[in-house]
């Protein structure tokens, strides 16, 4: 079948909405089954249906119809509601919410659905499950019974398109769709502040040239204009960026969902609160984050919160608490992942690092950086490794994927009264506050974020080959970055610029020439011959219109510490 690009995937936009509804509805329906919720969820279907079928994507109708179809059954009182039919309902929006992603790609695309169908059919016919059903039709043994109520035309979908786009774009035929197509929601009061930005930065580029060729009052009216000239720039970018904001719910909701999920499987009693949901994040640092704050959800349950008869042991309620908030300030967004299971206790966090010699035995550390040590490569604090997770066992990973968004986390526990994970980062990674410094005659960018302080190195201590500092009575590793960006040393290189890099409980001096001062700059991405390279996040132009390569300074100190270990050394 020939499909029309435009109009399937603006289907697929309008799809996205609806599944992402349908997952927020089966969510509230764990809570409190109302016919209310049921009806919109049923609408929701039908819509997709009609939708589908308007598009020539038959086959996502057909599934659909079906699915509506058991709706149905339960909205006329025909099926019992259970967890078991929720977690099918919830197992149908990830199906349809990966076929619209897949479809995106190839518009042929569709999915082996006929099992999860006759899970359905199972469940309704009470296989293996306590669901009971009061006069089903015989030929619900072959399908669901057939819904009453009207498909939407398919005429009218097409039309609304149309009058969308007047011009329709030709047929393509059935193959893979455009590559990197991708769209944002956005509201249009933004686009109207847009519009007004450009609106005015128009309006002096107007009265620049005309004092240019008329050589009359040129001097004042210039400057003028060019003063208010770069500060609509700066406005038009703020706006340009915030088309890309989104609000964090649809992350939150996610983590809601496994929360659910997760606590059912392992038999845990666990309820959820959100706070927050509003706030908007960059939709790039969004979907960076769902993997590490998933994580950290995961861990809560699995190895927070306590088992129903151990909470009610120690005068909890049975039932666990995971509260899940974001705040918002003028350039960063706080995420907080609380329980209230057991805690971390700091003793045994201390033991288990020195049993495996990631730390002295003689290290004396603060409450906070003992808590710190769950994110050193290798720790784990669980007794026996599971399938879902260990508290500790990958959070190096987690806070390594924060530190790539200039983002930090800090840990707070109390023993018997749970424990939070507080995560700050900025709302757009495609600006960041940097320090410029020179290296071997070329420019680096380094995001403050990521370093603990500056320090103009006057003298250092040598240990053997290794080059020393004392910070404040600490002796502090100093190692050249010229050595991990392939530089040969300079003759001209002064090297009297130390950047402090704290890993862990550890800090580490990164070695360079001089520091230039700092800007705000612009994050791009390398081009393919280095692209990839070790220690290089990206580039940027920098004020005077050269190049900056930006700097990994976690990498590199990560780098550091491995290979002393390696060795041997005491890391």
């Amino acid at each position: 079948m020939d499909f029309d690009q435009e109009i399937v995937l603006g289907f697929c936009d309008e799809a996205d909405d609806l599944i992402n509804r349908w997952e927020a509805l089966c969510l509230e329906l764990s809570k409190s089954a109302d016919d209310g919720r049921l009806g919109e969820l049923f609408r929701i279907a039908h819509n997709i249906k009609g939708g589908s079928r308007a598009v020539g994507l038959n086959e996502l109708g057909d599934f659909i119809h079906k699915i509506e179809d058991g709706i149905t059954l339960i909205r006329e009182g025909k099926v019992g509601f259970s967890v078991k039919i929720n977690s099918l309902l919830l197992e149908t929006q990830k199906l349809l919410s990966d076929w619209i992603s897949s479809v995106r790609k190839d518009f042929s695309f569709a999915p082996d659905w006929k099992p999860l169908v006759n899970r359905y059919k199972a469940a309704f016919q009470g296989e293996g499950s306590s669901v009971t059903i009061a006069a089903i039709p015989s030929e619900t043994s072959k399908d669901f019974p057939k819904s009453t109520e009207p498909d939407v035309a398919a005429p009218q979908v097409v039309e609304r398109e149309q009058k969308e786009k007047p011009v329709v774009a030709a047929k393509v035929a059935s193959q893979p769709a455009a590559t990197g197509h991708e769209t944002v929601r956005v509201s249009a009061q933004k686009l109207d502040q847009l519009l007004q930005a450009i609106g005015e930065l128009s309006i002096h580029q107007s009265i620049i040239w005309h004092a240019r060729n008329h050589f009359s009052s040129a001097g004042k009216m210039i400057t003028h204009s060019v003063q208010l000239s770069q500060k609509l720039t700066k406005e038009l970018y703020d706006r340009a960026l915030s088309l890309r904001m989104q609000p964090i719910q649809s992350l939150f909701q996610r983590l809601e969902r496994n929360v659910m999920e997760l606590s059912t499987s392992l038999g845990k009693e666990v309820d959820v609160a959100v706070v927050g949901g509003d706030v908007e994040l960059d939709k790039t640092v969004m979907e960076k984050i769902v993997d590490p704050m998933t994580h950290i959800v995961r861990n809560a349950i699995d190895h927070g919160v306590e088992t129903a008869e151990a909470r009610i042991a120690t005068g909890k309620s049975a039932r666990g608490l995971i509260t899940i908030s974001a705040t918002q300030d003028a350039g960063s967004i706080e995420i907080r992942v609380s329980d209230d299971g057991k805690g971390l206790r700091a003793d045994k966090l201390l033991q288990k690092a020195q049993e495996k010699q990631l730390i002295s035995a003689d290290a004396e550390l603060t409450e906070n950086e003992i808590f710190q040590l769950i994110f050193l490569p290798g720790f784990s604090t669980a007794e026996k490794v599971t399938d879902v997770s260990g508290r500790g066992v990958g959070m190096d990973v987690v806070k390594r994927a924060l530190e790539e968004l200039q983002g930090t986390i800090r840990i707070e526990s109390e023993v018997g009264k749970g424990t939070s994970f507080n995560i700050s980062l900025p709302t757009s990674v495609s600006i960041v506050d940097a320090m410029i410094f020179g290296l071997c005659g070329q420019k680096y960018v380094v995001p403050v974020t990521e370093l603990d302080e500056v320090i103009d190195l006057t003298s250092s201590i040598e240990l053997g080959e290794q080059k020393m500092f004392s910070l404040r009575g600490q002796i502090v590793p100093i190692i050249g970055l010229n050595n991990y960006l392939s530089h040969k040393r300079d003759p001209k290189s002064k090297f009297q610029t130390l950047f402090i890099c704290k890993r862990g409980t550890k800090r580490i001096g990164l070695l360079a020439d001089e520091v230039f001062g700092e800007q705000q700059i612009v994050v791009r991405p390398l081009n393919e011959n280095i692209s990839g390279a070790f220690g290089l996040l990206g580039g940027t132009i920098l004020s005077n219109g050269e190049p900056g390569i930006i700097v990994d300074v976690p990498a590199i100190a990560d780098r550091y510490l491995k290979e002393i270990s390696n060795e041997g050394v005491a890391a």
